[in-house]
């Protein structure tokens, strides 16, 4: 043996022989079915070009037509055109002219138009369904996808958010700044400021012969702004609030002042509102 020849080692043989086995198990047809099927649920078009230009019958060796290799070749055209027709792309298969091709593959992506409907078949079992599209009139000419794949339950489900966390509305925020202790309560710059019978407190925790104050910085004119009094479900109580004006101090601030006597014990929301910032504020009070 000449120095530098190679020989099949039996672990290289056996490497071989497996592959070969596992090439063979493959069934291609069923692949291409499912690569057709999986573009048509991801709208995913294929614009095949083949570079063969415009083949001619093969002839063998020894002479004379090579039928199998022409139908061999006239395969991978036809696959080649499934492969467009069935995802509503382009294939540029059979012709001298790529560059023309390419021209109408580029003139093809350059303007489309997007299309949805509701279907009226609502199961969703992941089936392929039909569909037309049709222009009126008649004589306009439209090319569009034959077919889709209807989603399954659970990808429905996949797909659908679920739902986060809800957080505490306005309301419960207010009415947990009753549970806090006096001395944890922090007033924020913007306010609301509390006062209980003309003493500045952290939260309302009042008795029914208290007279309380509430003020919160007034960004725009009292006239803009409205108050009502709510019970802890936040429906309005007929007790009239007024808003007024505090000039007496700088920023300037919106005011509401009112007696607890005709309060029966319980909870309660003081909301004020403004027309103008679209705000809404609320603060919680509680009459033992």
């Amino acid at each position: 043996m000449a120095h530098g020849d190679r020989i099949a080692t039996p672990s290289r043989q056996i490497n071989c022989d497996a592959e070969r086995m596992r090439l063979d198990g493959i069934d291609f047809a069923e692949r291409f079915r499912d690569l057709l099927r999986d573009a048509r649920a991801s709208n995913v078009a294929f614009y095949p070009v083949s570079p063969l230009g415009l083949p001619t019958i093969p002839f063998k060796p020894e002479g004379g037509a090579d039928l199998d290799a022409f139908r061999r070749m006239n395969t991978r055209a036809d696959t080649l055109k499934s492969l467009a027709s069935e995802t509503d792309g382009v294939a540029i298969v059979n012709t001298n002219d790529l560059a023309g091709g390419l021209r109408r593959v580029a003139n093809d992506l350059r303007a489309y138009y997007v299309l949805g409907y509701y279907t009226n078949n609502t199961k969703w079992d992941g089936g392929v369904r039909s569909i037309k599209v049709r222009l009126k009139p008649k004589h306009d000419v439209i090319r569009a996808r034959k077919q889709y794949r209807a989603p399954t339950m659970e990808e429905i489900a996949a797909l659908t958010p679920s739902p986060g966390p809800k957080g505490p509305s306005a309301a419960e925020k207010a009415f947990g700044e009753l549970a806090r202790p006096e001395s944890s309560a922090v007033v924020s710059a913007d306010g609301p400021f509390l006062f209980r019978n003309g003493v500045p407190a952290t939260r309302f925790v009042c008795a029914r012969t208290d007279k309380v104050r509430v003020e919160w910085l007034a960004p725009s004119m009292p006239s803009t702004m409205a108050a009502r009094l709510l019970d802890r479900h936040g429906n309005p109580l007929p007790v009239p609030l007024t808003v007024r004006e505090n000039g007496l101090t700088e920023p300037h601030r919106a005011v509401v002042e009112f007696s607890l006597a005709p309060l029966a014990r319980g909870d309660y929301l003081v909301e004020l509102s403004s027309a103008v910032e679209g705000g809404r504020k609320l603060v919680a009070l509680r009459i033992e």
